[in-house]
């Protein structure tokens, strides 16, 4: 780099958010449980709603999940955790011993062993860690190089909230509690899923648990209010108390995943109100995952599973009614209701549509939005609009910072940003992980190519500071300080102050080939 440096101020936006995570499960026979055992561990995390699940099947990723998660940008990618218990209730006889003569011991002495391991945590999978490796290398995961050259990253298990580990909405002062709305634990199957993705999951999922059992008045309320509708006389199996539950109407009840979004709210970035809305028919797990991906990224998606009775005859009294709204809300935004799948063709989406009664084009005599029908990977995820949690009231902070800019146009900070402090007493009295996210004005560095913080930061910041990435979203990195922190020192030292640096495309090309054991050389002239 040319020692030629010259010095000004340049305009900057700071914003503090919860983590965006993918976590992967197995989506073979079983995976409406380990969907909703995701769910559930997401229920404990502050910003868990912001929680993306993703699955695999041997290893591998539907390609049209993978653009979804490049699309969200996830901060970390993690395999789901399991214990003995839950693996041998879902395949009874999995858990075998072998004693001291190589044999398989009795089943008596099985049983009893099998009693005392039963929360032991079992490793993941070869094919969950293939998985998850696939889906980090699509996107810009946190990540740097240790002393050795190899690669780490912040997080790679999810981790159930036990062994005397507080989960973090509980460490928050004031976190709402009494009567909620959520997904019960012997709600199995796709209607089990679909509530715990709407409402939550509080209590620790069955892994035996069944379809739930709702007569048909009952499912044609759920359904409308899993597809969006205010969610009148729900029943009341929904309906979660420490205490006995009297007197209450499930539709002024809180849902329990809203306990995570305490302090945090919901932010667009380049608002573009014709965004297509999207519907996702099928039974497949990843069907659930690509509604649910779309939801979190872009603000508007729906799952339309075969529980919900689409193929039933007759059809729920308000299934077509709320496809029907969906359409509407999409037509009042100017946008496009997109019909799609990842498990049906597109002829079979077309029955659906007609089925549903949605119109194909504009000159329907009802007026409602256009409806096309798209196959899962042709899904256009260049959105000008994305959706992400942010903490309340610092989401855009404008500051202008001094700078160094070097001959070639790199930029780099020339005093460290303000420590980012959460102003809600709440929240800073709680032990929460948070991120900042910075987006020069003018930025000039290549966004969808990640770096890691090694290169994101000034040269001048330790390399075990903190963890930071570049991405397609722009510059992030935790608030949370991950070198020497003494103790006692004051809560605001605990946080991260960084000099961040904006990479011309030379010093660009430059980062990206070290990360690959790479150097770069300009041609001599003639």
């Amino acid at each position: 780099m040319s020692s030629i440096v010259t010095t000004d101020y340049a305009s900057v936006s700071m914003g503090l958010r919860p983590s965006r995570v993918v976590v992967v499960f197995d989506g073979a026979n079983d995976w409406t449980y380990w969907a909703r055992r995701a769910l559930y561990l997401a229920e404990f995390r502050w910003g868990g709603v912001g929680f993306a699940l993703v699955p695999h099947r041997g290893g591998q990723v539907d390609r049209a999940l993978l653009a979804a998660c490049r699309a969200y940008d996830p901060d970390e990618v993690v395999t789901i955790s399991a214990t003995i218990g839950e693996i041998e209730d879902l395949r009874p006889g999995w858990f075998q011993v072998q004693g001291d003569d190589g044999e398989a011991v009795g089943e008596v002495e099985r049983l009893h062993l099998l009693e005392m391991s039963r929360d032991t945590d079992v490793e993941p999978g070869e094919a969950d860690l293939r998985a998850r490796d696939q889906i980090a290398a699509a996107c810009s995961v946190y990540r740097r190089q240790d002393d050795d050259g190899t690669w780490d990253e912040l997080d790679s298990v999810f981790v159930a909230p036990r062994y005397g580990d507080v989960p973090e909405i509980a460490s928050i002062p004031g976190a709402p509690g009494g009567v909620m709305l959520t997904c019960p634990a012997t709600w199995g199957g796709f209607l089990g899923v679909a509530t715990a993705a709407r409402a939550g999951a509080v209590e620790k999922p069955l892994p035996k648990a069944e379809d739930a059992t709702v007569d048909d008045a009952e499912l044609s309320m759920v359904v409308d209010w899993l597809l969006g509708g205010r969610g009148h006389r729900l029943p009341r199996q929904l309906l979660h108390s420490s205490t006995v539950v009297g007197g209450v109407l499930t539709e002024n009840t809180m849902l329990s995943q809203e306990r995570t979004l305490l302090g945090l709210v919901s932010v667009s970035a380049g608002v573009d109100r014709r965004v297509p809305h999207l519907l996702v028919i099928g039974d497949e797990p990843e069907d659930f995952a690509l509604a649910r991906l779309w939801r979190l990224t872009h603000g508007v998606g729906y799952w339309l599973p075969s529980a919900f009775g689409l193929h039933q005859d007759p059809m729920p009294t308000m299934l077509r009614p709320a496809v029907q709204r969906i359409a509407h809300e999409t037509r009042r935004a100017g946008g496009t209701l997109l019909v799609t799948s990842t498990s049906r063709s597109a002829g079979q989406l077309a029955s659906d549509r007609d089925h549903l009664q949605l119109p194909d084009d504009d000159e329907s005599p009802h007026r409602t939005a256009r409806t096309e029908i798209v196959i899962g990977t042709d899904l256009p995820w260049r959105q000008p609009t994305r959706t992400h949690l942010a903490v309340a009231d610092q989401f855009d902070a404008k500051l202008a910072v001094p700078i160094r800019i070097h001959a070639n146009g790199t930029k780099t900070m020339a005093a460290p940003l303000p420590a980012p402090v959460l102003r809600d007493p709440r929240l800073a009295a709680a032990d929460l992980r948070w991120h900042v996210d910075v987006e020069w004005d003018d930025e000039q560095g290549v966004l969808g190519r990640g770096l890691p913080g090694a290169e994101v930061f000034a040269p001048d910041t330790p390399q075990w500071y903190t963890w930071g990435r570049r991405s397609r979203s722009g510059t992030s990195y935790l608030a949370q300080r991950y070198d020497l922190v003494i103790a006692g020192i004051q809560p605001e030292n605990r946080l991260t102050r960084v000099k961040l640096r904006d990479h011309c495309l030379d010093d660009w090309v430059t980062a990206k080939s070290r990360e690959h054991g790479l150097t770069t050389q300009l041609p001599r002239s003639s």
